[in-house]
């Protein structure tokens, strides 16, 4: 992996694939076409066990569906994986374009084989590897799925179906309402019977237990549930942890705490459960350590730009930070910290020189050619010119380049030498 401060722009090494099961896939298709092709027998040909067919058919949709979704009955493989902003080339053949995935999340596993999961817009996985969660972290942000670049969303519990309580009671009150809606209708004289009231009532029901939306994004963590919204500020979460098996809870820095339902019911669930929960804990628990850097660098180039300063001041302040006086010590500033800000192009102009300021006196060969790339890249003049007296031997000649750089623009200009 690159070391801080460097953009992945690449993944390559060996890994064990998890390849989607062909032979059981086939299995499925295969009982859907029989499956339909015995109830068409039936009720062309009146072929008995023609009823069967509609079993069948079932059978083949929901395993189908379990693989697509689950990647259920994988099968390990060892590949040479390599991902660039194009797609997913497994064996030097371009196995899953970029345009065909939609999103992609590290997925952890206590039994061991923690793996990355790409998946398409209708949430088919269309790539899984066992991965560490560095690795996963360096692959998502080669295609900018990472927490840093882009939202994910996941599947999570209907507020009503979340709670026992609120599910009997929701139950309840479907009965209820569906026999006060009988006795309307029977005093309206509309014929009807209970059996159909009950069952006009099923749609309500369904509609209750859909699942709600969790979306994880650069910013904080929407809930959403039909009209209903929650959303949480990451800058608000001061630590998050999980429950049971569906629960992930959000301490917020108010001292209240968010429980985030990820399945409906308490019964029956499943290792599937709990690793879907753990997917949608791990992107949190990125997205806020991303925000929490983020916010660290917004801190550091603040504390390194010239601001509202004269040059003097900045220059003194600058040599303050070096000397490791007051203000070093207490940002805790990090070489990594600065080398991220000398390289963000979305940073100021005098903030990049003043990280570049202060990481001189320790460059070796390696970190002034590291430098020198930043300035090369760079197309403003005065920063071009600041970064490449960084890199260079001479003290006064470097500090005449940050003055430049903090300058008015109808000062005169240093000249690259």
């Amino acid at each position: 992996m690159a070391s801080d401060g460097h953009e992945h722009r690449a993944f390559a090494a060996r890994v064990v694939v998890l390849e989607r099961n062909v032979l059981v896939g086939r299995l499925a298709l295969a009982a859907i076409v029989a499956g339909a092709a015995l109830f068409a027998a039936m009720m062309v040909f009146g072929f008995a066990p023609g009823l069967l067919g509609v079993h069948l058919f079932g059978i083949g949709v929901v395993l189908r569906f379990v693989v697509g979704r689950r990647n259920w009955a994988s099968q390990r493989r060892e590949r040479a994986v390599r991902v660039t902003p194009a797609g997913v080339h497994v064996d030097g053949v371009l196995a899953v374009p970029r345009a065909g995935v939609e999103d992609g999340f590290f997925q952890p596993r206590r039994e061991g084989g923690s793996s990355v999961c790409l998946v398409d817009r209708r949430r088919r996985v269309v790539f899984e590897a066992e991965v560490s969660d560095q690795r996963a972290a360096t692959l998502l942000r080669v295609l900018g799925l990472d927490a840093a670049s882009r939202r994910a969303e996941f599947r999570g519990a209907s507020p009503i179906g979340a709670s026992t309580a609120l599910n009997v009671a929701f139950v309840f009150a479907l009965f209820v309402i569906g026999a006060l809606a009988y006795d309307v209708l029977l005093a309206l004289g509309i014929p009807s019977s209970p059996l159909f009231t009950m069952l006009a009532m099923v749609p309500i029901f369904l509609a209750a237990m859909a699942p709600s939306k969790i979306v994880v994004g650069v910013d904080g963590v929407l809930v959403r549930w039909f009209w209903r919204e929650r959303f949480i500020p990451l800058a608000d979460i001061a630590s998050l942890s999980v429950g049971d098996f569906r629960e992930i809870l959000l301490r917020l820095t108010s001292g209240k705490t968010v429980t985030i339902h990820t399945t409906n019911t308490r019964r029956h669930l499943s290792e599937h459960h709990r690793q879907h929960r753990d997917a949608v804990y791990a992107r949190i628990v990125e997205a806020v350590n991303a925000h929490r850097q983020n916010r660290g660098a917004a801190e550091v180039a603040l504390l390194v730009a010239r601001g509202a300063r004269s040059v003097t001041a900045w220059k003194r302040a600058l040599e303050a930070i070096a000397q490791g006086d007051g203000g070093y010590r207490q940002a805790a500033l990090r070489d990594e910290d600065l080398w991220r800000l000398v390289e963000d192009p979305r940073a100021t102009e005098d903030a990049r020189a003043g990280a570049a300021f202060l990481l001189r006196k320790s460059l070796d060969a390696e970190g002034k050619a590291r430098v020198r790339v930043a300035a090369d890249a760079t197309a403003s003049p005065k920063l071009r010119v600041a970064l490449d007296a960084a890199a260079g031997d001479s003290d006064d000649v470097a500090s005449a380049a940050l003055a430049e750089v903090g300058a008015p623009d109808d000062s005169p200009r240093m000249r690259a030498r």
